[in-house]
């Protein structure tokens, strides 16, 4: 048994394997060249009957000639059957014109042109009269075969094939015996030395494989005799090993009962930190808890007078007032603005502090951003007489995926910060790619001419409550939160903000942050006009006028720039050859007496002229007038806006000044407000004097639910802190009547004074339909209503009718997204449905903050307002608004109307 298991058979044997290799190779190159030689052979005996066929034909010529000349049938059969003797005819063909043919054996077509030409010969018979004179007589055809062929080379193939045959055998024989005397024989000797080792038996143990000279045999045989060696030193090592490890374990067990002692006092001690760490961890949650309830009821307690105060400033505003009267609002007005700042900056810097903010991933546009962050801060720095300009490198998309608003918010507070230390020169906000691998990672700036930051401060100037002039004596306020609060939103963008100074003078801060895919939008193409046109242009600032140069270089015109219009009038009085230019871009020297530009002389025929105004201008307000060539551009303004400006016409500049502001309302609302402040209650009749709206009040939820059960209204505003009922309460009570009593769902705008996402989301949940939050603005209360009015709710969701009141206005460039975006949204509404129906609040709530965030990037508030909505009642567990909020937004997207424009 045992000798069987090591024992290899013949044909298992590497010579044997060895061996039936080399003898295929062999038996494979053999039967190649044999075959060679057999075609050889084949061929050339094909070529000699080919030959003998020609002379075959040229010897009978002249027989047959003469028998066929004297009509000689039996002559002519003769020389038939004598031919068909021959080895190599299988057959005859004889073409005569008068006698006919006659034919001999076998006559059959070939199968190739080849065989045609080998295998037969043709001759014409020719008749020899005495004088030299030849006279044909028809035509001779020989046929012969491949099997004459054939049977003339067989008996050279058999010798060739038997050949081939003894020789492979006798190579077989010859290699087998030679590979068993070289391989298989030393090879079974070092297998049988292998069986024999044994560690126990390894001192006298030797290995011979019997071979001579040094091969790989002989290697291998030394390789066995080395380790053998080794083993033998590894046995006796491991006896000493053996030795040491019983010496340890003896030592191990007696410290292993002292380390279980140790282990357990030292458990002990953990548990007793652990529970100290709990208890640390559950102060710190408590006190952190205690600092965010501290910090909301803050807010509301102030934010509830300054409600007031903002308020009753904006109405007594718009009273008759003396100027010095005139100056004590403004004062308290603007007292009450900055401390609204100041609690904004607090709430933001406790918020991020406290890991709640949550960045959106919507598509905007970043042109859009520096350019609204831009316009609302242009009039501070044009009342300071400091210039304000925005570029944005036109190599970036003109659509990515972010957070819009924060990113308005990290500007708006640098830009602010520039402006309050700069008094004179200008402030540069740009936006470029940052350069690094990143395709999505964008490099914003902001460069001032300002005083600039010490060197000592800049280390410090992003840590919580500091400033650079941080003195008693300070000219300038503020908390000092800013760009920390700037400095965290960056770091959650996955950027990082810091300083330089301005080689000009001033500070030039920096930040980067990272986006999401850009979304493939056309931008706006250069327009054609510009190519080769002639650019005059008048602009006293000189950074200003040198980018507007560069701008208009770079779209191919040709550009002359001055600093003021005298300069340019004077250079240009005594060369009329300079005249004719396409287009005229000056800063001043409107004319309102004759709307009639002092430069418009050196316009052409059919030139343009662009007027840049400041934002305090009268000019796009019916102040001043401009004349039939000219278009009216407010600074700052970006690449995107001036080419904008340059694409509208004169006529659609000064239609679009004469439409109002706001829609204005035709009819009025009932309201319903429910609020425990009298002063609040009193701001809301304050706003409310002199339109056509009704307005029913409530002192608490209670009383609001009594009055809507009894009365019929529009809009119920609702204070959602309040004694007896507070307004949460209220709403879903109100809510619940409205389906028990099969009503349309009217909006319930929440009025608070917390700020906190968790409240809007709170108040969403108990059935709002908005948001406002305190102090309100009456600009801002009387917008939300106008928007209720004319169909469109901006904020509050509902059911507007597909007029143009409430179409929402899209670029066109943006048509594909918007159409596959509203394609995504009814296919969300679906999916919703079915995880209603499943009770998989989870997968709603996701659905819902994708719409949140989604809707408004597309000029679609109402769908964020609906996600929001959708979102907070999925984590209420309230499955009869999902389906009502659900209803109404395909309702929404059934009626909802779009304009697309250029």
């Amino acid at each position: 048994m045992t000798s069987t298991k090591h024992t290899v058979s013949l044909a298992d044997s590497i010579g044997t394997r060895l061996l039936m290799l080399v003898f295929a190779i062999y038996v494979i190159v053999t039967a190649a060249l044999t075959a060679m030689h057999m075609y050889s052979e084949f061929d050339n005996t094909k070529t000699n009957v080919g030959h003998e066929l020609r002379a075959l034909v040229k010897t009978l010529n002249q027989g047959l000639g003469t028998a066929i000349y004297n009509v000689d049938d039996a002559q002519i059969r003769s020389i038939l059957d004598g031919v068909m003797e021959s080895p190599i005819v299988v057959g005859i063909l004889i073409e005569t014109e008068y006698q006919g043919n006659f034919t001999a054996g076998e006559i059959s077509p070939l199968s190739t042109p080849e065989d045609t030409a080998l295998l037969t010969y043709s001759d014409t018979i020719m008749y020899y009269e005495p004088g030299s004179s030849t006279i044909p007589m028809g035509t001779l055809t020989l046929h012969s075969s491949r099997s004459v062929i054939l049977g003339k080379v067989w008996h050279s193939l058999m010798l060739i094939l038997i050949n081939s045959v003894l020789k492979t055998f006798a190579l077989w024989v010859i290699f087998l015996w030679m590979s068993r005397a070289m391989l298989s024989r030393p090879l079974a000797k070092l297998t049988a030395a292998a069986r024999e080792i044994d560690l126990d038996k390894l001192d006298n143990l030797t290995v011979d494989a019997g071979t001579k000279g040094r091969n790989e045999l002989k290697v291998l045989e030394e390789a066995f005799n080395s380790m053998i060696e080794k083993l033998l030193r590894s046995r006796k090592q491991s006896e000493r090993l053996t030795k040491s490890l019983r010496e340890a374990g003896l030592q191990l067990g007696e410290y292993n009962r002292t380390l279980e002692e140790k282990v357990r006092e030292r458990t002990r001690e953990l548990n007793r930190v652990l529970e100290e760490v709990q208890k640390s961890r559950q102060t710190a949650e408590i006190a952190n808890k205690a600092k965010s309830d501290f910090l909301a009821s803050m807010s509301h307690e102030i934010r509830t007078p300054l409600n007031a105060i903002i308020g009753i400033s904006d109405v007594l505003a718009e009273t008759e007032l003396t100027p010095e009267q005139n100056q004590y609002v403004n004062i308290f007005r603007n007292s009450g603005e900055t401390l609204l700042s100041i609690i904004n900056d607090i709430l933001d810097f406790s918020k991020i502090e406290a890991g709640q903010v949550t960045l959106e991933h919507i598509p905007f546009s970043i042109e859009d951003v520096i350019e609204n962050a831009c316009d609302i801060m242009a009039p501070s720095a044009f009342d300071r007489g400091v210039e304000l300009l925005c570029r944005v490198d036109p190599k970036i998309a003109q659509m990515i995926e972010g957070d819009p608003t924060r990113l308005h918010q990290i500007l708006s507070n640098l830009i602010s910060n520039a402006i309050k230390f700069t008094e004179h020169g200008e402030i540069t906000v740009s936006a470029t790619h940052s350069g690094g691998p990143n395709k999505g990672e964008i490099l914003f700036s902001v460069l001032d001419t300002g005083i600039g930051i010490p060197e000592d401060k800049k280390e410090i100037i992003f840590e919580s409550f500091t400033q650079a002039d941080s003195s008693t004596t300070r000219l300038f306020g503020g908390t000092g939160l800013g760009l920390a609060i700037c400095s965290r939103i960056v770091h959650l963008m996955n950027g990082r903000i810091w300083l330089e100074d301005n080689p000009e003078g001033g500070s030039l801060f920096q930040f980067t942050a990272r986006f999401g895919v850009p979304i493939q939008v056309q931008r706006h193409q250069p327009l054609s006009f510009l190519r080769d046109a002639r650019v005059l242009l008048v602009e006293p600032n000189r950074v200003c006028r040198q980018a507007l140069s560069m701008d208009f270089e770079s779209l191919g015109a040709e550009v002359h720039a001055f600093p003021d219009q005298r300069t340019a009038l004077t250079i240009f009085e005594h060369n009329s050859e300079a005249l004719g230019y396409d287009l005229i871009l000056t800063t001043d020297g409107i004319q309102a007496e004759n709307s009639l530009h002092p430069l418009a002389g050196l316009c052409a025929s059919d030139g343009r002229i662009l007027v840049l105004t400041s934002p305090q201008s009268g000019l796009l307000h019916g102040g001043d007038a401009l004349a039939s060539t000219e278009v009216a551009l407010v600074k700052p303004f970006t690449h995107g806006k001036l080419m904008r400006a340059l694409a509208e016409s004169p006529a659609q500049q000064q239609k679009k000044q004469n439409v109002p502001s706001l829609p204005q309302a035709t009819t009025g609302l009932s309201l319903l407000l429910a609020e425990d402040q009298a002063y609040n209650r009193k701001l809301i009749q304050f706003y409310l004097q002199g339109s056509l709206h009704t307005l029913i009040m409530a002192e608490n939820g209670k009383q609001a639910v009594e009055l809507f059960k009894a009365g019929q209204f529009d809009v119920v505003l609702m204070d959602m802190e309040m004694p007896i009922m507070d307004g949460y309460t209220a709403t879903r009570l109100i809510r619940k009547h409205e389906l028990e009593t099969g009503q349309a769902a009217i909006p319930i705008i929440a009025l608070t004074a917390h700020a906190f996402d968790e409240h809007v989301q709170k108040s969403a949940s108990a059935g709002c339909s908005g948001h406002l939050t305190k102090p309100i603005k009456k600009h801002t209360f009387l917008q939300a209503l106008e928007n209720l009015t004319c169909g469109n709710n901006g904020n509050v969701p509902s059911t507007p009718e597909p007029d143009m009141n409430s179409a929402v206005t899209v670029d066109r460039a943006m048509r594909p997204l918007v159409e596959e975006f509203l394609t995504e949204v009814r296919t969300h509404i679906v999916s919703m449905r079915k995880a209603s129906q499943q009770g998989d609040l989870e997968s709603i709530r996701v659905t819902g903050h994708s719409l949140r965030g989604a809707g408004g990037g597309y000029g679609f508030n109402v769908i964020t307002e609906y996600g929001r909505s959708l979102e907070a009642a999925a984590k209420a567990d309230d499955a009869t608004l999902i389906m009502d909020q659900i209803d109404r937004l395909e309702q929404h997207l059934d009626t909802v109307a779009i304009r697309y424009t250029d």
